[in-house]
């Protein structure tokens, strides 16, 4: 399986081999939904892992709801088939991914657009964007007791 990483501190990643959705440790995995074009899609971590900026500012860019995303980010390829799906390799080239990511953190680090590959506009929203996934508060966790305890 060919499925790219971003970690939270930012590295990106090609991985092959068995897919792993759980690079950044125990938790439960998340799919988060991409532009459909792409016929790809997105599993992150849950609250408990560290927010990942970058990822969030990828997802964003690849088509998924604004929003800040945990853990380190898998991508995958995905099959939609109605009532089924499947997971698959990743079809969107890995220079395609690697290319966004370095945009988001040359906008992240303030440089600026060299050869057209993006806007000042465009790196002061990922600024922005990149704040509010900073700034916004934890998810809540919700604590369920079990009757007589836990066996």
């Amino acid at each position: 399986m060919r499925y790219v990483t971003i970690s939270p501190d930012g590295t990106v990643a090609l991985r092959g081999g068995p897919l792993d959705l759980h690079p950044g440790g125990p938790g439960v995995p998340a799919r988060v939904e991409l532009d459909p074009r792409s016929r790809s899609t997105a599993f992150v971590g849950d609250a408990a892992q560290p927010r990942n900026v970058v990822g969030s500012c990828v997802l964003t860019v690849l088509g998924a709801a604004p929003r800040p995303y945990g853990g380190t980010v898998v991508l995958t390829g995905w099959h939609d088939r109605g009532e089924t799906a499947e997971i698959s390799d990743l079809p969107v080239p890995f220079d395609t991914v690697l290319f966004i990511t370095c945009c988001v953190r040359r906008a992240l680090d303030g440089e600026p657009p060299a050869d057209g590959d993006f806007t000042a506009g465009w790196a002061a929203a990922v600024r922005t964007f990149a704040a509010r996934v900073r700034a916004a508060a934890d998810p809540p966790t919700t604590t369920l007791l079990v009757p007589g305890g836990v066996a």
